[in-house]
């Protein structure tokens, strides 16, 4: 099942004043948010968080978060086996910070990004 994205169903009085912002998480929210950036969708703001920078650089979004450079040490990664390499990193209370910040405001906060034990629960 697919549908076409009305970019026009943003546009009318009854939400000229309502502040939307949507927030892509990790890879696929990024390429989320960068078809609803294609599409031309206005009065949204886009925010795309992600660990690499990267991948943030090639994100077309005009608000970018990195999260994820607080690095967890090798010990706290043994103790926890079902951590594995790709994921020791942790996302830390200047990273939440960041992201609250740029959350503020919000009428409606749209999420696109991994829904279990990846970066999405993290963030």
């Amino acid at each position: 099942m697919s549908f076409e994205f009305d970019p026009d169903s943003f546009h009318n009085d009854q939400t000229s004043d309502i502040n939307i912002k949507v927030v892509g998480v990790g890879s696929f929210g990024s390429s989320s948010l960068n078809y609803m950036i294609e599409k031309k969708i206005a009065k949204v703001t886009c925010i795309t968080v992600h660990s690499d920078p990267q991948a943030l650089k090639e994100s077309k979004a005009p608000v970018k978060v990195l999260v994820g450079n607080q690095f967890m040490n090798e010990n706290d990664s043994k103790k926890n086996l079902s951590i594995g390499s790709w994921k020791r990193f942790s996302i830390g209370d200047d990273d939440r910070q960041n992201i609250a910040k740029q959350l503020q405001g919000a009428d409606m906060i749209i999420y696109s990004g991994p829904r279990f034990l990846d970066s999405g629960l993290r963030c």
